[in-house]
């Protein structure tokens, strides 16, 4: 794996890092991406499957509705898997609200949240159960990350692609930027 790089600019106004990621797709990571496109495929077809069959116009436009949304999740969902593993993420902290964007070439996942809205901020580092050793395999953490968090769907994760002493840096400053409720 190679090494991800960080750049942090901080002044008394705003706390602004990028995090370019060095990681690269492993088996577990073409395996989900080719089921995820695998997953857009089926519902292309279920979509022209039913709006070229003869049938109930409301039960064909219902299974269109719903292949859609069906197809928009698994859209988004494989942008934040392609986004969180091997995309660049930038995080710009200010005295209001914390802006994240993250790219991975044509896909884009962006999330602001108001600084006074925030429930909890964690550094979370890489255990020794079996749940955080399996979701290495997918995240390729090296030490941890750190999670900024409004609500459970509303949830900011980064930095698992840091070293230990890096990631430490950064929730510092991070935390001194961020004054939780204690």
């Amino acid at each position: 794996m190679e090494n991800s790089q960080l750049k942090i600019i901080s002044n008394s106004e705003f706390l602004k890092f990028q995090i370019e990621k060095g990681s690269e797709f492993n088996f577990f990571h073409m395996f989900m991406l080719s089921i995820m496109t695998i997953g857009h495929v089926i519902i292309g077809l279920f979509i022209f499957n039913s709006i070229s069959n003869d049938g109930i116009f409301a039960i064909k436009v219902a299974f269109v509705i719903f292949a859609l949304i069906m197809l928009w999740s698994i859209n988004k969902q494989l942008r934040g898997v392609l986004v969180f593993v091997k995309g660049r993420e930038e995080i710009e902290i200010d005295e209001e609200c914390i802006n994240y964007k993250g790219e991975f070439g044509i896909f884009k996942k962006a999330l602001s949240m108001k600084l006074n809205k925030i429930k909890k901020l964690d550094l979370i580092p890489l255990g020794t159960d079996k749940i955080s050793q399996s979701s290495n395999m997918f995240t390729q953490m090296k030490y941890g990350m750190i999670t900024i968090e409004k609500s459970k769907r509303k949830k900011i994760s980064f930095g698992q692609s840091l070293e230990k002493q890096e990631l430490e840096n950064l929730y510092t400053e991070i935390k001194k930027r961020i004054k939780m409720p204690e």
